[in-house]
C-alpha cells in the first residue's frame, strides 16, 4: 500500500498543472466497516493513508491537516456502509455526496433509489442527504462516479461541480471549505446563485424573505 500511495502522490503532482488541470491526492477510506465510507482528499502530497477503524479517530487524524472527508454512498444501511450522521463533523466533511453509480441517496423516496449494487443492500431512511440536514449539519451536496473504469465522471454516473475563482488547487479548496460546490448527473450545467446576496455554500440567518438570483447554461436546449 506505501508503495503504491508513493504513486498515487507522484501522478497527482505531475499531473496538477494550474489553469489546465488540477489533481489532489486522495483515497477512500472505510475504517472497520461500519461508519460509511469516506473519501479522503488532501490539499497536497506529503500525507499518509491513515488506516484507522473508528470516523472519530479518523477526524482526529485529519483535523490538523488540509483535508476533506466526503460521505460517500450515503443512504444505505446507517452503520453498515453508510453514514451515522450524529458522528459527522462538517468542519471536516463540507460536503457529502447524493448521487453516483449507487444511484440516487438524496432521501429515501428516490424513484431512482440505490439499486445499482445489490450486494450492499436497498436504499433506506436514516443515511440520505436529507437526514443528515434534518439534523442541522451544514453539507454541500456533490454527485460523482465510482464506476471503477478507467474513465471518470462518466454520463448518468455523477460528477461534481465546483464555483471558484480559478483553476488551481488555492482556489478549488477554498470553494470546497465553503461548500461551493454542487452536483450533475449527466450534461455540465454551468450554476451560478445568491440568496439575499450570498453566494451557495454560506450560512445565512433567518429572513422573512428570500431573493434568489440564479445564473444557469446547460450543455443543450
Amino acid at each position: 500500500m506505501a508503495r503504491e500511495w508513493k504513486e498515487v502522490e507522484a501522478a497527482t503532482a505531475a499531473w496538477n498543472r494550474p489553469g489546465c488541470f488540477v489533481a489532489f491526492p486522495g483515497y477512500e477510506w472505510q475504517g472497520d466497516g461500519t461508519w460509511g465510507d469516506h473519501n479522503v482528499v488532501y490539499k497536497q502530497e506529503g500525507h499518509p493513508i491513515f488506516k484507522v477503524e473508528t470516523l472519530r479517530e479518523l477526524y482526529q487524524q485529519l483535523k490538523s491537516l488540509e483535508a476533506i472527508a466526503i460521505p460517500h454512498h450515503t443512504g444505505y444501511k446507517v452503520r453498515d456502509r453508510a453514514p451515522d450522521w450524529s458522528y459527522c463533523d462538517d468542519s471536516i466533511s463540507s460536503f457529502a455526496e447524493l448521487f453516483s453509480v449507487h444511484g440516487c441517496s438524496e432521501t429515501d423516496e428516490e424513484w431512482i433509489g440505490l439499486r445499482h449494487n445489490a450486494a450492499m443492500g436497498p436504499g433506506l431512511g436514516g443515511g440520505t442527504y436529507q437526514d443528515a440536514l434534518n439534523r442541522g449539519l451544514h453539507l454541500g451536496a456533490i454527485c460523482s462516479s465510482d464506476n471503477w473504469s478507467n474513465m471518470p465522471a462518466c454520463w448518468g454516473q455523477g460528477l461534481i461541480a465546483c464555483l471558484a475563482q480559478n483553476l488551481s488547487r488555492d482556489s478549488l479548496w477554498e470553494a470546497f471549505r465553503q461548500r461551493r460546490v454542487y452536483g450533475v448527473s449527466g450534461d455540465r450545467i454551468r450554476l451560478d446563485f445568491t440568496v439575499n446576496g450570498e453566494l451557495m455554500g454560506r450560512i445565512l440567518p433567518y429572513a422573512p424573505q428570500r431573493k434568489i438570483r440564479i445564473a444557469v447554461q446547460g450543455s443543450d436546449e
